[in-house]
């Protein structure tokens, strides 16, 4: 069973609150001591911008703060959770080389289509 990012994030927290005042790694992270009260506890919702802060305090990765997500099993043993590395970026939003062709291709099929539908009416084409 898949822990909750809530959950990891806390933990996490926690990890990072030994031996360190709640007031220091509140300054170090920039998020009011508050809020990391209430995400050390798990209460607080996990917000991409909270995520950053922490990350950023810390100089830490994604994959320190949740490595149950990047781990290569379940947590109950079974490599049912196995996922590949991520792709870069870069690579999620690259058009295909034919990309440019596309609209030009699809506005002639638009004017052979009107061009058929005018032969028609004319009775050009049967």
């Amino acid at each position: 069973m898949r822990v909750p990012l809530k959950k990891q994030l806390a933990r996490y927290i926690r990890r990072q609150l030994l031996g360190t005042s709640l007031r220091a790694v509140a300054r170090k992270t920039n998020i009011s001591p508050n809020t990391l009260s209430r995400l050390r506890k798990g209460e607080a919702e996990v917000l991409t911008s909270t995520i950053d802060e922490v990350r950023k305090g810390f100089k830490c990765t994604l994959q320190d703060i949740f490595p149950d997500e990047f781990s290569k099993t379940n947590s109950d043993g079974t490599g049912a959770n196995v996922n590949p590395a991520p792709k870069p970026v870069w690579t999620l939003y690259r058009e295909p080389e034919d990309a440019p062709i596309r609209p030009v291709m699809a506005f002639l099929g638009f004017i052979f289509a009107q061009i058929s539908l005018f032969c028609r009416q004319i009775e050009v084409i049967p």
